[in-house]
């Protein structure tokens, strides 16, 4: 019984040790994970289990209302939050409006606010998305530094796939802590 538990153990290290392994086994990433195909960047961070990274995966039906994802550059898959929105968030950067999600994806700005997972490792989220992992209660933490959110809206001001759901207040004028992920790296 030892053996089985053990050997059972060990094909589910390995069919879900990283996010690229996921995204195999979840039928609504599956157009999400082609475009990730391309792109040999894209592959090497979600199969890599021990990269700092959190994946902000739109779910199929975003690329059906949404076909110009689809074809993003990988410049654009890979560092849309960290290369544009940021930087201005860690400016103390204001907008005047928020973001009115599920219209395009050319629809304003978005607040970002920054939450550590654990140490080292931290996710950025905008607060007016609509996220399949906080409607379905599923957690979105894949292995000990890898995190993925489904995104069922598409959002931000500019065609990019969006950022996940936070409940900071930006009136408050809470300073943001600056982040650990080098910009440069995800270019």
């Amino acid at each position: 019984m030892r053996t089985v538990a053990t050997v059972l153990l060990a094909v589910v290290t390995v069919v879900y040790g990283d996010l690229w392994s996921l995204t195999e086994s979840i039928y609504d990433l599956k157009q999400f994970r082609s475009t990730c195909e391309f792109f040999q960047t894209c592959q090497s961070y979600l199969r890599d289990g021990n990269a700092p990274i959190t994946v902000f995966a739109p779910v199929n039906d975003v690329f059906l209302y949404q076909p110009n994802l689809i074809y993003m550059t990988q410049t654009e898959l890979l560092n849309h939050i960290a290369n544009s929105q940021v930087p201005d968030i860690a400016l103390g950067k204001r907008w005047p409006k928020q973001t009115l999600v599920r219209t395009s994806v050319q629809n304003g700005y978005i607040f970002i606010t920054q939450f550590e997972n654990n140490p080292g490792n931290y996710s950025y989220f905008a607060n007016a998305g609509r996220i399949c992992n906080h409607e379905s209660g599923y957690s979105g933490m894949i292995s000990g530094q890898q995190y993925l959110y489904k995104i069922c809206s598409p959002m931000g001001n500019q065609p990019y796939l969006g950022t996940a759901l936070s409940l900071v207040n930006d009136a408050k004028g809470e300073a943001f802590p600056t982040t650990v992920v080098k910009f440069e790296d995800l270019s």
